[in-house]
């Protein structure tokens, strides 16, 4: 049996572009094994479906030198020099304003090419594949140079524009990646990628001798699944505390017990609301201790006001004693002076009468609206830290969308560059709708964005977090109106990307609205999925809302047509095209 290696540079765990590929070469007779980078809380060496995983580590011993047991990126000051010295003008030229962005993406993938090509090639020599199959660039040499020492073939998967990706960066970093692209590209006996566009530019740039196969990002077989959803769950998450605080601001704080306080400040800390847990505690003990000294500051004030009047300067006995009042107020002031020079404490003390008078939380502070029929308790749970969730079965999801007229969905990481920001904010001007948002929250710092873009325009009710899933995930999206792929076209790579949620959505024929990045927006037009908008503008995606959730018939396949497209984009036909490849190759061995 012919063996096939899979080169990536993560630990794979999971990576779907992989593993698809990998269980498919399973499926056709191969033994396979998944080569990806060790690191902790993943098992080293595993068996999944057929398809072996080595996560890759340095082979040392107790004597071996620091540099030895390196297993990511490892520094060269001679190899990286150039590397190092076009990230260093990268940063000066963009200070000079003289380009727009600036990139340490240059030496960073020297340096983990150099991590994984030290470490891997012993594993990957071991196995002796008589066929490698590269998945990043960053792999790409290491199966170059194994190919020239134990004679098997290469295949490079160009997942995305490599040479123009996300983050932007800087013309010479750009031509970097390209003149290193280039050296290694044209050893390959063969280069897939995921777009049309992205083949088209690889074959002109590299004078490649054949265009690269095009083989789509289609759902894994494990995320379609036809049976009875009365079993399946998702679950949705709570990263804002909002029941817990809503239930709290309906209180008096008197009737809160300090087990339950001390809960609900846990409950802010652990979802990253450092501020509001802040302002919590000096809304409550701390803010408690502030309104007895004012109010011990003013019986004495007024004491000494009555005393004042009967003191007789001859009386030593009522000076004494009005000066030890006297005494006692500076004290109470003083302690008050010192927490109101603490800017947090502070804050009570400027809302002295609005906040203590009324003793509730301020609705203010949260920047929501209480609706009792949106509360739901739900559980703590330890995968994700901070957050509280509870798994709905998808014959509940109707029941929990029920208020809305429509409700879209948004599935993929949390991040950067992905249009949720514009996605959310086009909910301002769709008040009857709602937001699903799928997928890792990965990015802490941008999910307090959201959430902080989610209380300025007090949408906290009409935006529903859920955990990823990892089977059923089309199934989970037919229950929606829309979906939406919001991709920011910052860079040739998110120009070309054809996103997985593309064909997922499509396979759930649900209408899809597409930001107008050029490979997925072509898709969508041709295969009258949707609608266009443009990029960015919350005002035209809230737009082309309406005017397919007002049509949505025009946008859903029938039986017919929805059985040929699923066909056509079914992960076992789309694979036919690499099993075609492997065996052209492993026949001219």
């Amino acid at each position: 049996m012919k063996k096939v290696a899979h080169l990536v540079k993560n630990s794979c765990n999971p990576d779907w572009r992989v593993i698809k590929a990998a269980e498919a070469g399973v499926r056709k007779g191969y033994i396979v094994t998944i080569f990806a980078m060790w690191e902790n809380g993943v098992n080293p060496v595993d068996s999944i479906n057929g398809v072996n995983y080595v996560r890759i580590y340095p082979k040392f011993d107790f004597f071996s030198n620091p540099k030895e047991r390196r297993y990511k990126q490892i520094p060269s000051f001679t190899e990286d020099f150039l590397a190092n010295f076009l990230s260093l003008l990268s940063q000066i030229t963009k200070f000079l304003r003289l380009t727009k962005h600036s990139s340490v993406r240059a030496p960073s993938m020297k340096r983990l090419e150099r991590g994984f090509r030290k470490t891997s090639k012993s594993f990957v020599k071991d196995f002796s594949p008589d066929l490698i199959h590269c998945h990043d660039l960053e792999t790409l040499r290491t199966g170059i140079e194994l190919k020239d020492e134990i004679n098997c073939k290469v295949v490079f998967d160009s997942h995305e524009f490599e040479q123009n990706k996300n983050p932007p960066a800087d013309p010479l970093t750009n031509q970097y990646i390209r003149n290193q692209e280039r050296k290694y590209i044209t050893k390959a006996d063969a280069v897939i990628t995921v777009s049309e566009e992205i083949a088209n530019n690889l074959r002109d740039i590299y004078k490649l001798s054949e265009k690269p196969t095009i083989i789509f990002n289609v759902p894994s077989e494990n995320l379609i699944d036809t049976r009875n959803d009365q079993s399946k769950v998702v679950t949705l998450i709570d990263d804002k505390c909002l029941y817990r605080l809503l239930d709290a601001a309906e209180q008096d704080f008197e009737d809160i017990d300090e087990d339950s306080l001390s809960l609900l400040i846990d409950d802010c800390l652990k979802s990253n609301y450092f501020g509001l847990a802040k302002k919590l505690k000096v809304l409550t003990s701390e803010g408690k201790n502030q309104m007895h000294l004012l109010d011990q500051t003013e019986e004495l004030n007024v004491e000494n006001s009555e005393n004042i009047k009967n003191i007789d300067n001859d009386d030593p006995v009522l000076k004494n004693k009005y000066l030890t009042l006297e005494k006692q107020v500076d004290v109470l002031n003083h302690q008050l002076s010192k927490l109101s020079n603490d800017e947090e404490n502070k804050f009570i003390l400027d809302k002295y009468e609005e906040k203590f008078l009324k003793r509730k939380l301020s609705k203010s502070i949260l920047g929501i609206k209480t609706n009792k029929k949106s509360k739901i308790i739900l559980r703590g749970h330890n995968r994700f830290q901070g957050s509280f969730e509870k798994e709905i079965a998808f014959k509940e999801l109707p029941s929990l969308f029920n208020d809305f007229d429509a409700v879209g969905l948004h599935v993929g990481n949390l991040t950067v560059g992905r249009g949720i920001e514009t996605a959310v904010r086009s909910l301002e001007m769709l008040p009857n709708h709602a937001l699903a948002l799928v997928g890792p929250r990965n990015n802490k710092s941008f999910l307090r964005k959201v959430h902080l873009l989610l209380d300025r325009f007090e949408l906290g009710e009409r935006v529903f977090f859920f955990d990823s899933l990892e089977e059923n995930l089309c199934n989970f999206i037919g229950y929606f109106d829309y979906s939406l792929v919001t991709t920011l076209p910052v860079s040739k790579s998110t120009l070309y990307s054809m996103p997985n949620k593309l064909f997922e959505s499509s396979i759930a024929n649900v209408p899809i609205i597409c930001s107008d990045t050029e490979s997925a927006s072509k898709f969508i037009l041709e295969r009258k999925r949707g609608e266009i908008y443009n990029s960015g503008n919350e005002f035209a995606l809230a737009a082309a809302i309406k005017k397919v959730t007002n049509n949505k018939e025009k946008y859903v396949y029938d039986d017919s047509q929805q059985n040929k497209f699923i066909i056509e984009f079914s992960q076992s036909e789309q694979y036919k095209r690499m099993y075609t490849i492997y065996e052209n190759l492993l026949n001219d061995r």
